[in-house]
């Protein structure tokens, strides 16, 4: 997946002893996604 003119927050969430963590990526318009690695490893 490609995003184009994002910020992406460099500190990550981490779960499950460190098996799955998370990212904000913050979009221009001011919304926000998270992303995760979840899918795998688990």
């Amino acid at each position: 997946m490609n995003f184009k003119n994002v910020e992406v927050v460099k500190e990550a969430n981490i779960y499950f002893d460190g098996k799955v963590t998370s990212r904000t990526i913050l979009f221009n318009d001011g919304t926000k996604n998270i992303r995760d690695n979840a899918s795998r490893h688990i």
